[in-house]
C-alpha cells in the first residue's frame, strides 16, 4: 500500500519513539512506530474516510506530531484534548470536527473518539493502523450520497 502526502513531519528517531512512548506511558504498536520512524506523515493525499456509525461518517484525518508538547501533537492530544478524555489512549489523528483517531495500546484497534457522541465517544473503525491506512480515499463530491450520512 503507497500512501501519498500532502505534507509531512520530520522522522522521528529511535530515541524519540522511546522518549514518545515514556512520555505517553504504553509502547506504540509495531507498525505505528515504523511509520513515525520512516514517513511521519501529516496530511494525506487520500485523507478522507468513512467512519462506520449506523450508516457511515465521512470525514477527514490529518496526523498528529510525534514531536513537542503543542495542540497538534500526540502528547498534547493525549493529556489536554477534551479535559483528558482520551488518556490511556494514543492519539494519532484528528478531523477537521476536532474529533480524534486513537489507537488502543492493548489491543491495536484504531478507534474514532466522537466528541458529540452521547454514551461511549469511542467508536471501532478498524483493526490495525495498517487497516486504518487501508482505509483513506480521495474525496470523491461525484459519488451519489450514501443514505443516512452525517454531514461532518
Amino acid at each position: 500500500m503507497t500512501i501519498e502526502w500532502e505534507e509531512t513531519w520530520e522522522p522521528l528517531s529511535p530515541e524519540e519513539i522511546r522518549s514518545l512512548e515514556q512520555s505517553l506511558g504504553v509502547a506504540l504498536p509495531d507498525m505505528y512506530s515504523e511509520f513515525l520512524e520512516t514517513v511521519h506523515g501529516y496530511i494525506p493525499v487520500q485523507c478522507c474516510l468513512t467512519v462506520p456509525r449506523g450508516a457511515g461518517l465521512e470525514t477527514t484525518a490529518e496526523f498528529l506530531c510525534g514531536r513537542g508538547d503543542g495542540p497538534d501533537s500526540i502528547i498534547w492530544a493525549q493529556r489536554r484534548a477534551y479535559e483528558g478524555s482520551l488518556a490511556g489512549t494514543i492519539p494519532m489523528a484528528v478531523d477537521a470536527g476536532g474529533n480524534y483517531f486513537v489507537i488502543e495500546p492493548k489491543s491495536g484497534r484504531i478507534l474514532f473518539f466522537f466528541h458529540d457522541q452521547v454514551g461511549s465517544p469511542f467508536i471501532p473503525v478498524a483493526n490495525s493502523f495498517h487497516d486504518f491506512l487501508s482505509m483513506l480515499h480521495e474525496d470523491d463530491e461525484d459519488l451519489p450520497p450514501v443514505p443516512g450520512l452525517l454531514a461532518t
